[in-house]
């Protein structure tokens, strides 16, 4: 009983250290949206982004872990497993390709075949659907603020990529943003 009951109270003060962690990150949003930082040019070399944001919702999710199982849980783990091949598969199917490794602003050609004939950010997606994983892996509700907190970053962080490639590539740039979705499959064209 009395595990139990430090456990509680770990998670508790966990919860709080959570909680600050969300309350910080939002004002420190706010200043940059006043500033106008994140509406211009806002961008992190993709593989840091993605450092930290594994970095960060690994030991959350594992401090937050529920460890009791049921039917609903493995039907959520499954479905961890499902956005897991998703990742990987987005991983693999991006890294053959030489100008998916540059930073936009180095891109020379304008990629529109594999994964890129059908969504225009194929690992972003990719890391999108990993969080996403992590929430059914861990079944925590407490990853729910900082995948969302992630979400926008991935999601700021492509719309600076559109603005360089618009620039270097201008109307067959937007032609394509016309025929593919950003992370996700467009159903209409």
């Amino acid at each position: 009983m009395l595990q139990s009951t430090e456990s509680r109270t770990d998670r508790f003060n966990y919860s709080i250290i959570l909680f600050t962690f969300c309350i910080r990150l939002n004002s420190l949003f706010k200043t940059l949206l006043e500033e106008g930082v994140m509406k211009k040019n806002f961008y992190i070399f993709p593989p840091i982004l993605a450092v930290i944001n594994f970095a960060t919702l690994v030991p959350i999710g594992i401090i937050f872990l529920r460890t009791e199982l049921s039917l609903c849980d493995y039907i959520s783990i499954t479905v961890g497993g499902i956005l897991t091949i998703i990742f990987v598969v987005s991983l693999v199917s991006t890294h053959k390709i030489e100008q998916a490794q540059m930073k936009p602003i180095d891109v020379d050609k304008l990629i529109t075949d594999g994964p890129y004939s059908v969504v225009r950010h194929p690992n972003f997606t990719g890391i999108i659907c990993m969080n996403i994983a992590y929430l059914f892996f861990f079944r925590t509700l407490w990853l729910i603020p900082i995948i969302s907190v992630f979400s926008v970053l991935w999601y700021l962080e492509a719309r600076y990529e559109e603005k360089v490639l618009i620039a270097k590539f201008g109307e067959a740039y937007r032609n394509y943003m016309k025929s593919t979705g950003m992370f996700f499959i467009k159903l209409t064209k």
